[in-house]
């Protein structure tokens, strides 16, 4: 239920206003026993009234719901009566709240401004609309006061053009690092969530510091939130140990993702990626606890194409992956023994045009992926 200040509340809020106005007059007032009636600031020039408010109403509403960098999720039911994201439109990311909506507030409330036509609850609110210019950008903005008062009730803008992108049916989350030792990650997530605030998806980019490269993946995670599935979208190397930062995290907040949404979207669909391939290994395979991580990898062997299992194993500390089961055209091949121990990266998760060696008896094997993450074992032994 919405939860709106009353005739007696906006009484009480206004004797305040006049008989402290020299506490609150173009300034921000704070206390540490705040109620939902507590005046923040009275603005410079048209003495407009901002308090603390609630969830619906007064600066904690507009705060939450409009600011660039608020993650207080929205829903609404739509007509099918189903959970559906509300997407409020966003103020300019560089503006600080109290002062410069404050600005804003100032320059609309006129009486050349007022809004009957747009204004869907005239018998509570008056409504101002009118333009402001910012880092000369200039935006329409909305204004709604209590009735004959000049306590705000909310402030946003017209447009969306400020809101961050996002094309799938989940909230996006705030980004967040992690480092977790064993076994040695580096990780940066971007969560988008459900109505119950639990992860549906993440975008995750995760430095394998023991390995020395950072990988990129859409994880899939289960109904508890848990990670589940791994999509592998790409990798590079790195350099020592260099680790995420806080410029990371903006970065990876702020930025345009919506390729790798449309993902998300077509896993959500589909239960695949269609649009390119995509390797995915199970969740187990970042496991440390266990040594059962195993995936199949495509390969081409002297024009030969086929499938190869390769399953992880640790000694020490260090990764080392096992390619045995090999099949050509789905018959197994028993006279090639690839039954040999790699101290490698997993086939499919190493970019175009990157090849590791292995000095083996005189035998090289090289291990190069596809711009899509399909890879191909290549052998250079000779006619075999």
């Amino acid at each position: 239920m919405e939860r709106l200040f009353s005739k007696g509340d906006i009484a009480l809020i206004e004797k305040d206003a006049e008989t402290g106005f020299e506490n609150y007059y173009d300034t921000l007032f704070g206390t540490g026993d705040a109620s939902e009636r507590t005046i923040m600031t009275i603005s410079k020039t048209k003495n407009l009234i901002f308090v603390k408010g609630n969830d619906d109403t007064g600066f904690d509403h507009l705060r939450d719901r409009h600011t660039s960098y608020s993650f207080h999720d929205y829903w609404k039911i739509n007509e099918e009566g189903l959970q559906k994201l509300d997407n409020p439109s966003k103020f300019h990311s560089h503006m600080m709240p109290i002062i410069d909506y404050v600005k804003i507030a100032d320059w609309i409330y006129s009486p050349a401004n007022i809004n009957r036509e747009k204004n869907r609850r005239p018998q509570l609110f008056d409504m101002y609309t009118g333009t402001y210019t910012f880092k000369d950008q200039k935006e329409k903005y909305h204004l709604l006061v209590y009735k004959d008062t000049k306590v705000v009730h909310t402030l946003y803008p017209n447009g969306k053009k400020q809101n961050p992108p996002n094309r799938t049916i989940y909230a996006k989350g705030p980004a967040s690092r992690q480092f977790v030792h064993p076994p040695g990650y580096n990780d940066l997530r971007l969560p988008y969530l459900n109505v119950k605030e639990l992860p549906v998806y993440s975008l995750l980019l995760r430095k394998f510091l023991p390995e020395q490269i950072e990988r990129f993946f859409i994880v899939v995670h289960d109904q508890s939130g848990a990670d589940r599935d791994f999509y592998v979208l790409g990798s590079r190397r790195m350099n020592g140990m260099e680790q995420f930062d806080r410029e990371d995290m903006a970065m990876f907040q702020n930025s345009d993702l919506s390729v790798y949404e449309r993902m998300i979207n077509e896993i959500d669909r589909h239960g695949e990626i269609r649009s390119r391939e995509v390797p995915k290994v199970d969740g187990s395979f970042f496991d440390k606890s266990s040594n059962n991580a195993c995936f199949i990898t495509s390969f081409e062997l002297n024009g030969v194409c086929g499938k190869a299992t390769v399953k992880e194993r640790i000694v020490d500390g260090y990764l080392y992956y096992d390619v045995s089961a090999v099949e050509f055209g789905g018959d197994p091949k028993v006279d090639f023994d690839f039954n040999r121990q790699f101290s490698i990266l997993p086939a499919f998760l190493i970019d175009t045009g990157q090849s590791v060696w292995l000095e083996e008896g005189g035998d090289q094997v090289s291990v190069v992926a596809s711009a899509i993450g399909e890879s191909i074992l290549r052998s250079k032994m000779g006619d075999k």
